[in-house]
């Protein structure tokens, strides 16, 4: 079965290299092995920056890359407060499908920013959305050709 994701995405330049590479970096964490095995090949994914939803993909490939610490493209990210480093081992590869920039305060949004609140906001990687979300995201912003890739 097809499923679809809202990824969280921390700051403006991860959503960028994310674009720019057509690829999903998730930290070497209990949530970002979460959010990698919970998403499989053949599920859709749109990025969630700013309170936006941004564009539509299909995983085509995921990847778990051992030694990844200065695998490009984001740099390790280190944590003052508790002094811990994580990098993004775990990739998945996307196929774009729309480009969008959609705000969350839509209707067909509205319980998915709901439940984010309620599970403690952008804190968490992913959110897993309805199918009929998926449908409506499906004819948002515009198609892209079938051999265009990020």
């Amino acid at each position: 079965m097809t499923n679809y994701f809202l990824i969280s995405v921390s700051n403006r330049e991860n959503l960028e290299l994310c674009m720019k590479y057509g690829m999903a970096g998730f930290t070497n964490s209990i949530n970002g092995l979460w959010t990698f095995l919970d998403i499989g090949i053949g599920d859709y994914i749109s990025f969630i920056y700013g309170a936006r939803v941004r564009n539509l993909y299909k995983v085509v490939d995921k990847v778990a890359y051992k030694n990844a610490e200065l695998l490009p493209p984001w740099p390790p990210v280190t944590f003052k407060m508790s002094g811990n480093t994580y990098y993004f081992p775990f990739r998945l590869y996307l196929k774009q499908e729309r480009v969008l920039d959609e705000p969350m305060v839509r209707p067909e949004f509205a319980y998915v920013a709901e439940n984010l609140l309620l599970r403690g906001g952008y804190r968490k990687t992913h959110f897993q959305a309805d199918l009929i979300t998926l449908h409506n995201v499906s004819n948002m912003g515009d198609h892209l050709m079938e051999n265009s890739r990020c």
